[in-house]
């Protein structure tokens, strides 16, 4: 995607539009990107977060650290499940388009769940809905609908439901 301009363009005004709907429940605390790719998402958060990254791919790590010298630092390469943050760390933690690729949600939940302080936020953004009309339609040629890459498929009653079994609860939708 780096080499694609108009991607590049239309993925900056869909992070700053995620960016503003958080910021409109928090603005300030310790945060934790899972999924964070190359820090594209913590780079338009405000600088009054403490910003952390989690991401698989080491190629996004390496572009991250060494294109973002405020936080590039904390971002680590390392799965979910050997994360080495203490519990209670994070005052909010983000998921923008990850849940979906992840084989066990409910123990990534679990795990976020255990890493959010008392009262934290849990942000889910950019994850295909499995009932929206687009999939209802096209089913099998929708464009989100990706087998192998999307091996879940969520709705916001489902997630909801899930989140609520792990002591989180929905403010948002």
């Amino acid at each position: 995607r780096l080499n694609n301009d108009l991607k590049m363009e239309q993925r900056k005004i869909q992070y700053e539009d995620d960016a503003l709907f958080i910021e409109r429940f928090i603005s300030d605390g310790k945060i934790l990107d899972i999924g964070c790719n190359g820090g594209f998402f913590l780079e338009v958060l405000n600088n009054k977060f403490e910003k952390h990254g989690i991401e698989i791919d080491p190629e996004a790590v390496k572009f991250a650290k060494n294109t973002f010298k405020d936080f590039g630092s904390n971002i680590i390469c390392e799965s979910l499940e050997n994360a080495p943050y203490e519990n209670s760390t994070f005052d909010m933690i983000s998921m923008r388009g990850t849940i979906e690729h992840m084989p066990d949600p409910l123990s990534a939940i679990k795990k976020v769940s255990e890493l959010l302080k008392k009262d934290g936020l849990f942000g889910i953004t950019a994850t295909p809905n499995g009932v929206c009309l687009a999939a209802d339609l096209y089913r099998d040629k929708w464009t989100l609908f990706h087998p192998i890459q999307h091996i879940w498929h969520f709705n916001p009653k489902s997630f909801s439901l899930i989140c609520e079994r792990f002591g989180l609860k929905l403010v948002s939708k």
